[in-house]
């Protein structure tokens, strides 16, 4: 059993306080320590996992092959902008290939594989400023050989300062550029392993913390790349996926603004554009004009009921996270709104974007009006569902009651015997 001790989070004021980083008051270690010089590098293989993005395997490149037979166990301390934050677990060691794929016999590369938990291996950092997250550039990793037999790996001195990152399940995804006026957007689409039939296209928006200008953030802040996994994949049937990246926050009135100010009516900046760039991916692509879903977290879920709101013939349905868009719909909105099939998620304990003032209020607007195909999820907590991290009194590792969006995208979302998933595919316009 993996016992993981609770780290409080530090509250801010900004709509998704729930992608801070849980890593502040970790206490300090003592670093291994290292040459003034370096005779090898290392890259790092990121994985995302429900509270962002991890370090699992270091890939570090030695000056001359090394056998088999040599290969020894490491000692590895890890180091984040906060500061030395531990040692990590290795789980296996052994040679690879440049990408850390295993090889025999011999190579110029071993792969140092490590075991991750929401207090250790984070290597995405929480921006206070912009209460952005973005790739922490001084993560650093100490290697320290255990009983080298050779003299290659007696001698090594790795450059704790990791060369790249590599990102493989982003790599599932295009990752490209929209322009739209004077607007660039980041986006990432992913393609479905069959798309000889046209296939239903699932449009992501994320929340406020995974805004800018590199959309691996987006895929790696909240796991996103599970919707590209054969799970949820198959669940629909096969679908495109648009996760389209905003240049500063979706809830805003102009480029500049950086401060969630919103025109009177509740409508963003940002809707043209992105409703340009979906249209772009439609236009190109062998998508089902007549299943098109949009989804997205928090500030995400602001923007997904403005834009099934806006575009209601557009879109085949709408699964909004803790969204907070309620005093924006009017009685036409009501109306347009109670037509389309609509699927709520969200957690009662929601301090962040609280139910009572945002999505149940909006649900039972809704009912009233009418409305007969919405469903919800609603979840007491947020806790860890896979059975590997703990608390420190054995209960599962309890995250902020913000980050609901886990459930969707761990496909755990139900409505008595409805499948989110399975519901989404079966809606057409």
């Amino acid at each position: 059993m993996m016992v993981i001790i609770m780290i409080p989070f530090i509250a801010c004021q900004s709509q998704t306080v729930a992608e801070d980083n849980p890593m502040d008051k970790t206490p300090v270690l003592t670093p291994v320590i290292q040459a003034d010089t370096y005779n090898s590098t290392y890259n790092i293989v990121a994985e995302a996992f429900d509270w962002g993005a991890a370090s699992t395997k270091a890939i570090i490149k030695i000056n001359d092959k090394i056998k088999e037979a040599d290969v020894c166990d490491f000692q590895v301390t890890e180091a984040n902008r906060n500061g030395i934050v531990g040692e990590r677990e290795v789980t296996n060691v052994h040679l690879c290939d440049e990408n850390g794929n295993p090889k025999e016999k011999e190579s110029s590369y071993i792969a140092v594989e490590m075991s991750a938990d929401p207090s250790h291996g984070t290597l995405l950092y929480y921006d206070r400023s912009r209460f952005y997250n973005i790739w922490d550039e001084d993560y650093k990793l100490s290697f320290s050989p255990i009983d080298p037999k050779s003299e290659l790996l007696k001698n090594l001195s790795v450059n704790p300062v990791y060369t790249d990152r590599i990102t493989p399940q982003a790599d599932q995804f295009t990752q490209s550029k929209f322009k739209f006026d004077e607007v660039s957007m980041e986006y990432a689409l992913y393609k479905p392993v069959d798309d000889s039939d046209k296939k239903p296209l699932v449009v992501w928006l994320h929340g406020q913390g995974e805004g800018g200008d590199d959309v691996t953030v987006t895929l790696y802040g909240n796991k996103l790349t599970a919707l590209a996994d054969e799970e949820i994949q198959g669940l629909l049937g096969g679908a495109y996926v648009l996760v389209p990246q905003c240049p500063t926050y979706w809830p805003e009135n102009s480029a500049e603004t950086g401060n969630y100010g919103l025109n009177a009516d509740g409508t963003s900046y940002w809707q043209e554009s992105l409703k340009a760039l979906i249209d772009k991916v439609v236009s190109v692509n062998n998508i089902d004009t007549n299943r098109i879903y949009i989804g997205g977290c928090s500030m995400g879920g602001y923007m997904t009921m403005l834009m099934a709101k806006s575009y209601a013939d557009f879109f085949a349905a709408a699964f909004p996270v803790c969204e907070f868009y309620d005093k924006f719909i009017d009685d036409e909105g009501l109306k347009t709104l109670a037509k389309m099939p609509l699927w709520f998620t969200y957690c009662t304990e929601d301090e962040t974007v609280p139910p009572s003032m945002y999505s149940s209020v909006t649900i039972d607007r809704l009912r009233k009006a009418g409305a007969q195909n919405v469903h919800t999820s609603i979840f007491n907590d947020v806790h860890d569902t896979t059975g590997e991290y703990f608390n420190e009194d054995g209960t599962p590792y309890t995250y902020d009651s913000h980050w609901v969006w886990t459930y969707v995208l761990n496909n755990e979302c139900k409505d008595g015997d409805l499948n989110l998933w399975e519901w989404l595919a079966a809606q057409h316009k």
